[in-house]
């Protein structure tokens, strides 16, 4: 176990390591499975940051809750006559897919949690 902001990936993923657990966001406990399939070395003249190749599914709201309270969202959000969907909907801003994801945003994303760190 590693106190997260006190090390970079490179430090801590020798190549040894093929499969670890993060867990983002110790209250709501979002534990992800992470397999390191491929390691590529960056380019400083393409690209010197962190960047997503490829991906799949959404990721659920940073407000939503665990996963508990994640599939309560995803019903309600999946049921036009449930009482709390028209909430939920202007809560979370617009439909929502589960199996979508955009590589564009999230690298996007990507960018704008770096700018925000310096």
């Amino acid at each position: 176990m590693l106190p997260g902001g006190e090390f970079t990936l490179d430090e801590v993923l020798t190549p040894a390591v093929k499969h670890f657990t993060y867990e983002y966001d110790f209250g709501d406990s979002w534990q992800h499975e992470v397999s390191v399939q491929q390691r590529m070395v960056a380019d400083e003249e393409r690209n010197g940051w962190p960047m997503c190749l490829a991906g799949a599914n959404a990721c659920p709201s940073e407000d939503v809750g665990g996963i508990t309270s994640y599939g309560e969202f995803f019903q309600v959000m999946s049921d036009p006559a449930h009482e709390e969907h028209d909430a939920m909907w202007r809560w979370w801003g617009g439909p929502f897919d589960p199996r979508g994801f955009g590589i564009n945003s999230a690298n996007r994303d990507i960018q704008m949690w770096l700018m925000t760190r310096d």
